[in-house]
């Protein structure tokens, strides 16, 4: 019975069936009995069925148990119950068809796919319980234990093992496991990072555990009575949980079901037999703790872990967000929130808004959202407590209370609002403004603004808050949202318009004046080619908030059509302002369209916008599909006095954002068939003209969904664009790009949009391109652009294609014989287009690089690729070494070249093929790849050692053959350059096949053997190093015997002193003389060490000088030999006039190992002369250790070499070299400045500075030597205001960091000028937050300095210059004004706190002049928090 309907209709009536059917009718008994024979009959007959009948036929079966087990319960008291229970014990559920279904599972749980495993778990899992029905306990146990021995002998990477163990947990005792496998659970956990073994060991791991438990361990009465059972699993479990990639799965899939399943006492004797209070890793498993109700505040009281450490780890990086998490974290969501909850995230939560991590940020984004959410329910709660206790009017010191608390999270919420937006103001880093904006959304939708309208709100929510905080009525957050939609980053833009949309409906209109601000601003941005998107941003938001609509998108109509006839009138003077941020507005509002248009306005928008496109197109063709100045004519003389990058900036950018207004016309439902065409006309021009690479790639998109569109509406529109492309690939000519131009991409882009199942487009593309592609050629026609050419090129684009890819699937075998068969053809622009396209194909049929198939799969799979590759390689073969033998003519070279990288190519498929057992396809390519290992070409010799293990099923057999074909006299250098690298690739594949073996004696000896032929006498130096590779290789195995290699050492060291001596302008010698040196350095004795050292150091060489230098940097034996000795010579190097700087850079390096004092002022000469920046860094670093106190030349460079604009390698020498002169000369001022670094631009040297500063400076031990810089930047400037005194003039250095943060005061050279520029210039860091850390310098002058007559003088003379500037040009501020420039921002901010700490007088003026002129609230706002 192979029919399909056949075993649908057997499963179809097993569903149907009633088991009081079965009862009551004898036929319908006998029936079921003949399903059961029937399916068991079919699946006994593998070959006669395939995959949908086995799914269908093992449903089946799993139903007929179900059916069976039913009637057995039913019937036990029906007169047929012991006649069918008979029947089923003698004919039909007997223990052989029982065994037979239990390997059938085995044999087909890793074979099938999702469908039929699960199938498999429902057929086992009814088998059990019907065979516990029907058969004896015993019988039923004896089975159980004769199949649970052999499931354990399944490979562990095998799923089914880890399903039946699970299975077999819920019927038998699972102790036998573990003791014949002791090391399961480990072994197990270890295979964890495996995504399709991950659940299944965890299921089966926690069912052994739990039934061993049950079985065995359920009664004791004393703690010690399981240890035995702790001792199963907690130390793998616990060593694995630390693992990164698997702790989360061991916690989910193990750990919560154990803890869950058994009782609460089991939780507190794994924490206390494991974990100290103290312990960064108990976090997590309290974590578990709190979840499972087990311990729900286990730091209230220090009562599991104290709540100073959760703080200490809240400061750590590494632990950070598992503290924050434990600490916020409430099964009951209503549970008060403790008041010491609220100081400590108050005192720590800006470490999550420095952190650069993304997954971290959002991570902590998503805990931030379930506390406010605790928050809201609990103070809901009280207040409802509250309410009924004082209308009852009992118990008052409780209603007070209760009044605290939610005193206490009004308050919270109130400070986090705050200071969100001290994180939003002007000059704030990226990762503090995304995560305020997130934040932010998170608490409108919470319902804390009783404002906000309901669609904004958080689906999910049943509780209102029980106080209210107005942020759609707040001012200052209003304008910083403003400001923030014209910041450089998108996804904070759009955060911000979100807000300004949700406040702009949930209140009603409160004035005019920010929107006049902001529509003035937005047309004045949309002039600009570095603020244009922010224009664009800014339009949106108006459109979005205004009342009358339909206005502002006319205005924005009206004013690129004006844009594009003044460049088309004058194209010179319009190029001065860009088109492109008015077509990114229009792209912004056509993706609302509902909120704006009707429909017939719409539709007459949508041709406008076309034709605007069309026109734009037709100004800016010239500059990107021709160069727009080697044309002659007036309009271009004029052009060229204009500068390249802004006539390319101005063509792109309008290209690229109307290429995003074409792909929101595209998705429009009311765009028409007429326009879509429109559209798409427009865009195949465009992209079979364009060369300017972005411009084009921006078009790709767009063009995708404009093809997917017409599939769905105009689908024959598809059809022709796709004739007329084919058409255009025949047609030769010299104006088609080295790829095709856009060619290819079109044709990719039309047949992904194909949804017919039988793809006759594509069907119909392939064929057209194989034989366009297969047209002859002649050498001549190189000189043009071959429609093969554009065949190749639109054939690889179709493999490429990941939405093609299975559809493209039967065309890779033809296209991979018209690679083979262009290999060789006469002109290199076919070769070259064969050769990608075979790139294409080996990526598409392998897969990532270093993934090999199975050879006699990829043969089976691909019928007749064999023969072909087979016969290409060696042709191939024979050519190339016919040509090896000819006098070398510019023809030859060109032909012997190809043949060598058809030859190339080929061999790149073999490596990726494995070679099977029984399996003799790959015998003849074996012998083709033997003979390659003479070629002449060395990437081919190189290519064919790397392709023969991987061949060969006797990797040690061959590598002898090769070794013995070394003595032979007649070999060339080129073959033995061959077979050396050959066995040194077979060997590394023994090693990895039999670790535990090591390498056969035979070929250590052979290889020990040869080294006086192919070492001390070889005169070819490419060969001898290659074979001293081989000797290090096999020796460093183990493998060779010392007595085998150690009386040739001293051979090799004279061979290495004869050769030594004199220089000879040989690299091959060099690299020699380099290797033989490494090796006698790892393997002489130690009492020769310094001698080899020192012979390569005095080598005339130099890279054999570095390679010396090098491992004295690299290994400890040699910092234990005569440093005296070694340091002598290296620093005799180091200042030898003539020595290159990179061997100096060496040797410094191993100088600085070993600590070798060094004069200092030698070492500044190389600070200050060096052209090498790198050896630069490692002198000021060096020079840490040896400079004196008060060197002002070395304070000098390290401050210049510690600017945020210095390379990265300088920054960080200079801070070494800092650390290194601290851990001499322990002073303020050093720490001063290696505390700047922690707010430098990268993270290595952030951590490094904290690090030092931690441990060095704050004498912080333990896990708080982790402490992240944020933090570590605030305990240091605490501790430095804790000291009595600090020294007299400590005020000039803290005031000299003070006025480079502030700058000179520059209020009316950036009031109102706008500095034109094409892209927006980075800062040098964008990690540094100037107010912050310019804060800290106040706080401490403020704190030692107060009454200093130079501070005190600076800071009067500051004040005095921003109110004079301020009153001079006496303009108000507004949104995006003044107030929103981060210079001018933090300047007044600065000053403004430095007048308040040091009560300047004429704070009260500068604060009236800051009122009058309505400038930024957030200034007033931070500055009141002094």
């Amino acid at each position: 019975m192979s029919n399909e309907d056949e075993c649908k209709a057997i499963k179809q009536f097993l569903i149907e069936l009633k088991p009081q059917q079965v009862i009551n009718s004898k036929i319908t008994s006998e029936q079921l009995c003949l399903c059961f024979i029937s399916v068991v009959t079919a699946l006994r007959n593998e070959n006669a069925i395939n995959d949908s009948e086995r799914l269908v036929l093992t449903d089946s079966i799993s139903i007929w148990f179900l059916r069976s087990r039913q009637l057995l319960e039913l019937g036990q008291d029906q007169e047929g119950h012991c006649h069918f229970l008979q029947k089923l014990q003698t004919d039909i559920l007997t223990i052989e068809n029982c065994t037979f279904l239990f390997h059938y599972v085995i044999d087909y749980w890793n074979e099938g796919g999702a469908a039929l495993a699960n199938s498999l778990n429902d057929l086992f899992t009814k088998l059990l319980q019907l065979m516990k029905l029907v058969h004896s306990e015993a019988v039923f146990q004896k089975t159980l234990d004769g199949w649970l021995s052999q499931v354990l002998k399944i490979p562990a990477s095998m799923r089914v093992l880890y399903y039946l163990l699970d299975v077999f947990a819920t019927e038998t005792s699972m102790h036998k496991v573990l003791q014949s496998k002791p090391d399961f659970v480990a072994d197990s956990l270890s295979l964890m990072w495996t995504e399709s073994l991950a659940t299944p060991i965890g299921k089966c791991v926690t069912s052994i555990l739990l039934n061993v438990y049950e079985k065995r361990y359920h009664e004791c009465k004393r703690r010690e009575d399981l240890d035995e059972w702790f001792l199963l699993w907690e130390g793998p479990t616990l060593r694995y949980f630390q693992d990164s990639r698997i702790s989360k799965r061991i916690e989910i899939c193990i750990l919560i079901p154990i803890f869950k399943s058994l009782s609460n006492d089991i939780f507190g004797q794994f924490v206390s037999r494991n974990f100290d209070s103290e312990a960064p890793e108990l976090i997590p498993l309290l974590k578990i703790g709190q979840e499972l109700s087990i311990e729900e505040e286990p730091f209230d009281d220090d009562k599991l872990v104290s709540l100073k450490f959760i703080e200490q780890l809240l400061q750590q990086d590494a632990y950070k967000l598992s503290a924050f998490e434990l600490l916020t974290f409430s099964a009951k969501k209503s549970k008060v929130v403790a008041p010491y909850i609220y100081g400590v995230i108050k005192r720590n939560i800006h470490v999550f808004f420095v952190d650069i991590e993304v997954k971290t940020r959002n991570a902590f984004h998503s805990v931030l959202k379930h506390f406010i959410d605790r928050v809201r329910d609990s103070s809901y709660s009280l207040n409802r407590d509250y309410a009924s206790l004082h209308a009852k009017d009992k118990f008052p010191d409780e209603q007070a209370q209760k009044l605290r608390q939610i005193d206490d999270a009004t308050n919270f919420v109130q400070w986090l609002i705050g200071f969100l937006k001290s994180q939003l103001s002007p000059g704030s880093q990226y990762q503090r403004k995304i995560l305020s904006t997130k934040v932010f959304k998170t608490l409108a939708s919470s319902s804390i603004d009783p404002s906000i309208r309901k669609p904004y709100l958080d689906p999910r929510l049943r509780t209102p808050f029980p106080f209210s905080c107005n942020l759609s009525e707040d001012e200052t957050l209003q304008r910083l949202l403003i400001d923030n939609l014209t910041d450089n980053y998108n996804d904070v833009r759009e955060n911000c318009l979100q807000l300004l949309t949700m406040f702009a409906y949930s209140k009603p209109s409160t004035g005019t004046a920010n929107f006049d601000a902001v529509f003035e601003k937005s047309w004045e941005l949309l002039k600009s080619y570095k603020n244009c998107d922010g224009g664009a941003k800014l339009i949106e938001f108006l459109i979005e908030t205004s009342g009358d609509k339909s206005v502002l998108v006319d205005a924005l109509l009206k004013e690129l059509q004006k844009k594009i006839d003044m460049s088309r009138a004058s194209f010179k003077e319009a190029i001065k302002t860009p088109v492109s941020g008015y077509l990114l507005a229009l792209n912004y509002i056509l993706h609302k369209p509902d909120l704006i248009f009707e429909t017939g306005i719409l539709e007459t928008t949508i041709d406008k916008c076309i034709v605007l496109i069309n026109s734009n197109w037709k100004i800016v063709e010239f500059a990107l599909c021709d160069d727009p100045f080697e044309q002659n004519t007036p309009s271009q003389h004029d052009i060229c006095e204009v500068s390249d990058p802004l006539v390319i900036s101005y063509a792109f950018r309008s290209i690229k954002e109307s290429a995003g207004l074409l792909a929101a016309l595209v998705r429009l439902p009311a765009l028409t068939s007429k326009q879509l065409i429109a559209c798409g006309e427009l865009m195949l021009a465009q992209m079979s003209t364009i060369r300017h690479s972005g411009a084009f790639q921006s078009l790709i998109p767009s063009f995708v969904a404009c093809c997917r569109r017409s599939n769905a509406d105009v689908p024959q529109q598809l059809e022709i664009w796709l004739e007329e492309i084919l058409n255009r690939l025949e047609t030769k000519t010299q104006f088609i790009t080295r790829r095709s131009g856009g060619l290819p991409h079109i044709v990719t882009s039309i047949l992904g949009a194909e949804d017919n199942k039988n793809r006759p487009l594509l069907k119909k593309t392939f064929d057209k391109l194989f034989l366009i592609a297969s047209l002859p050629v002649s050498e001549h026609e190189e000189q043009v652009d071959l429609p093969q050419v554009n065949a190749f090129n639109c054939i690889k684009a179709l493999f490429v294609e990941s939405s093609l890819s299975v559809a493209c699937s039967p065309y890779v075998y033809p296209s991979l014989v018209l690679c083979l068969q262009s290999f060789t053809s006469p002109l290199w622009a076919i070769r070259n287009c064969s050769y990608m396209l075979f790139s294409a194909l080996q990526n598409r049929l392998f897969g990532k690089a270093g993934k090999s198939v199975s050879a006699r799969l990829f043969f089976s799979r691909f019928t007749g690729i064999r023969e072909i590759l087979l016969d290409q390689f060696k042709s191939s073969v024979k050519n190339s070494f016919g040509y090896e033998g000819s006098t070398e003519s510019p023809s030859l070279s060109s032909g012997m070249d190809s043949q060598i990288v058809s030859i190339f190519l080929v061999m790149t498929i073999l490596s990726r093929l494995k070679q099977t057992p029984g399996f003799e396809g790959l015998k003849e390519f074996e012998s083709l790849v033997v003979t390659c290992l003479g070629s002449h070409n060395w990437t081919l010799r190189q290519l064919a050692a790397r392709t023969l293990p991987s061949m060969s099923d006797n990797v040690i057999g061959l590598a002898k053959s090769l070794l013995e074909k070394l003595t032979l006299t007649s070999i060339n250098q080129n073959t033995t350059h061959g077979c050396i690298l050959a066995v040194s690739e077979l060997t590394k594949t023994a090693m990895e096949n039999s670790s535990s073996l090591g390498l056969p004696n035979e070929l250590s000896l052979l290889v020990g053997g040869g080294i006086p032929r192919a070492i001390i006498s070889n005169s070819c130096f490419v060969t001898a190093n290659a074979y001293v590779g081989l000797v290090e290789l096999v020796y460093s195995s183990g493998s060779m015997p010392k007595t085998c290699v150690s009386p040739w050492l001293s051979k090799l060291g004279e061979h290495f002193v004869k050769l030594n001596i004199d220089y000879s302008v040989d690299g091959t010698r060099q690299l020699f003389l380099r290797s033989l040196m490494l090796f006698l350095l790892r393997h002489e004795n130690e009492c020769n060490l310094q001698d080899v050292l020192l012979l390569g150091l005095y080598s005339p060489y130099f890279k054999v000088q570095i390679a010396a230098a090098q491992y004295i940097c690299s290994n400890y034996k040699a910092v234990h030999v005569n440093n005296d000795v070694i340091a002598n010579r290296l620093l005799e190097i180091l200042f030898e006039d003539d020595t290159w700087d990179y061997v100096k850079l060496s040797v410094l390096r191993s100088l600085v190992v070993l600590e070798k004092e060094v004069d200092t002022s030698a070492l500044m000469k190389l600070v200050t002369s060096a052209r090498n920046d790198e050896l630069r860094a490692v002198a000021l670093e060096y020079l840490g250790f040896f400079v004196e106190k008060n060197n002002s030349q070395y304070e000098y460079y390290v401050k210049h070499f510690s600017r945020d604009q210095s390379p990265f390698e300088l920054r960080k020498s200079s801070l070494k070299s800092l650390i290194n002169f601290s851990k001499r000369n322990s002073e303020i001022r050093t720490s001063f400045l290696i505390s700047r670094f922690l707010y430098d631009d990268d993270q290595e040297l952030r951590m490094l500075s904290a690090s030092y500063i931690n441990q060095y400076v704050l004498g912080l031990s333990g896990v708080r030597k982790l402490t992240t810089s944020a933090v570590t930047a605030n305990l240091f400037y605490e501790t430095m205001k804790m000291s009595p005194h600090l020294p007299d003039d400590f005020d000039a250095i803290i005031l000299e960091a003070l006025q480079r943060d502030i700058g000179i005061i520059a209020f009316e050279k950036y009031v109102g000028v706008n500095q034109e520029d094409l892209f927006e210039v980075e800062p040098e860091n964008q990690f540094r937050n100037t107010i912050e850390e310019a804060s800290r310098y106040i706080e401490v002058l403020k704190h030692f300095f107060k009454n200093s007559s130079s501070v005190r003088a600076y800071i009067s003379m500051i004040v005095d210059e921003l109110v004079a500037q301020m009153s001079g040009v006496r303009v108000s501020d507004a949104p995006l004004c003044w107030g929103s420039d981060f210079r001018i921002f933090t300047q007044i901010v600065l000053v403004r706190k430095l007048a308040i700490e040091f009560d300047v007088k004429k704070l009260r003026k500068l604060d009236d002049l800051l009122t009058s002129l309505n400038c930024n609230p957030l200034i007033f706002e931070i500055t009141s928090l002094v």
